[in-house]
């Protein structure tokens, strides 16, 4: 019994010792593999160092190369400078040996080739321009007849009228604006007159758009063709400084024109439109005016100076330095306008004024006020008297334009203002900031009256602290609207 559980317990034994042996070597191998990692690790840990640090090594040798390779091409310029430098200085001093050598020459033999050589120059220069100005001009004369030819055609094709659609319309102004820019003062005026006598240049709907071309410093006074025209377009040209001197100017349009330092000097201008343009520095001296308006436009430094003028309208203009010293722009015709004579006048207070002869006005008589008073002249005016034209109809109908005209001085102020009976409407103020003892004679720009205005009421303040101060008797003229659209004040 006993020998037969031997066995088996013998064998249970060994398996247990077996179990125990496996588990040690299985430890004892993950140990191992553990350590095996952990070294491989390291391994791949000090490869990586050590591929960086090769890296670096590379990078920075390769900068080092860069570094001596830069320092080298520096060296190079430097050299190429160098070398440079001493060629020019040889250069120099062959220049100057050379100089040396020619100063050395005779005189007379270095003055004879010199003017020779002049001779030589002036003659091919001549020449030379001669021929130039021979083919400009041919260029011009082919160019011009080109040009009318193509319009011509343009003309036929669209029965007279180049607005007849709009890519019509763009060629010829295209053609036109190129063309117009090379030509010269002549042929710029025979294409004018072309195309004012093929009807494109005339005032109205009809008129070729020009605006922006260039025709600036043109004189207008080598046809005689222009002297005549009626009713040219010229709106949107530049033609600062042009030359319209002389010239019988009726019904051309010049709006929105620069006409910058333009003379108009000697002109006799009529039913012309002056529509925001800018007049700056323009001349209109000795001329003969009717029938203007200057809407918007900039007339700084313009000159006026002896110019006569019939209805004559400043609107919204700019009118900074403007001479208007000697001007007529007093109306004639009685049918156009009326005016209004301010004689009566109420002093306040009724001993601060003088009557007495102003010496810078050839001595005619003003209203004075007297040294250190403060003092107005106070008038009022109906206009439903008998004007002619009937001013209440104009007024009411807001057809009255009113002009006020007054010589005065330093610290002297004019308020103008309308009424209806008691009821105040508005205000107008016409002042002259002048320096002391100058004065002015001024006319203000057309003031469109109110509707509801039935009165003007004037009142003429003489404020201190000027030593002398005047008004010569003042006038206004109220004249019926053009046929302009106005804003009411």
């Amino acid at each position: 019994m006993a020998i037969h559980l031997i066995l088996p317990l013998t064998l249970g034994i060994f398996t247990v010792i077996i179990t125990f042996y496996q588990q040690g070597v299985a430890n004892k191998q993950r140990l191992e593999d553990r350590e095996l990692a952990r070294i491989l690790r390291e391994q791949d840990q000090n490869l990586s160092a050590l591929q960086r640090e090769q890296d670096k090594l590379i990078a920075r040798q390769q900068r080092e190369e860069d570094e001596l390779r830069r320092y080298q091409d520096l060296n190079i310029s430097a050299m190429r400078r160098d070398l440079d430098l001493h060629i020019a200085e040889l250069a120099r001093r062959t220049d100057e040996l050379n100089a040396e050598l020619q100063r050395n020459m005779s005189q007379e033999q270095r003055q004879h080739e010199l003017e020779l050589e002049q001779q030589r120059y002036e003659k091919q220069m001549a020449i030379e321009h001669e021929r130039y100005e021979q083919e400009r001009i041919k260029y011009q004369a082919q160019l011009s007849l080109s040009y009318m030819n193509e319009i011509s055609n343009l003309l036929e094709k669209t029965d007279g009228y180049l607005n007849s659609n709009p890519l019509t319309a763009a060629l010829a102004r295209a053609k036109t604006l190129n063309v117009i820019g090379q030509l010269g003062s002549s042929r710029s005026r025979q294409l004018i007159e072309f195309l004012h006598d093929a009807k494109q240049m005339t005032t109205g709907d009809k008129a070729l758009d020009l605006s922006g071309a260039q025709l600036n410093q043109l004189d207008f006074r080598g046809s005689s063709a222009l002297h005549t025209r009626k009713k040219l377009s010229l709106v949107g040209i530049s033609l600062n400084e042009a030359t319209f001197e002389g010239l019988q100017i009726d019904g051309w349009d010049f709006t929105a024109a620069s006409l910058n330092g333009a003379n108009f000097r000697y002109c006799n201008i009529s039913n012309t439109i002056f529509d925001q343009t800018s007049l700056i520095g323009a001349d209109f001296s000795f001329s003969q005016l009717d029938l203007i308006i200057f809407d918007h436009v900039d007339l700084s430094m313009s000159n006026f100076h002896r110019s006569i003028g019939k209805s004559i309208m400043f609107e919204d203009s700019i009118l900074i330095d403007a001479n208007f010293s000697y001007v007529d722009f007093r109306a004639k015709s009685i049918e156009r306008h009326a005016q209004v004579p301010l004689e009566s006048w109420t002093q306040q207070p009724a001993n601060g004024f003088i009557i007495r002869r102003e010496s810078s006005i050839n001595h005619e008589c003003v209203y004075s006020a007297k040294k250190d008073a403060r003092a107005a002249l106070i008038q009022k005016v109906s206009l439903s008297g008998p004007y002619t034209p009937n001013f209440n109809d104009l007024v009411s109908k807001g057809l009255a334009v009113a002009i006020i005209r007054a010589s005065f001085s330093v610290g002297t102020e004019i308020l103008i203002e309308e009424a209806n009976g008691r009821q105040k409407i508005c205000n107008h103020t016409l002042s002259f900031p002048a320096s002391e003892d100058s004065w002015s004679y001024v006319a203000t720009s057309p003031m469109l009256l109110n509707t509801n205005t039935k009165d003007l009421i004037f009142t003429v303040a003489f404020l201190s602290p000027a030593s002398m101060r005047w008004l010569q008797l003042l006038e206004i003229e109220i004249n019926p609207l053009l046929s302009r659209h106005m804003p009411t004040l």
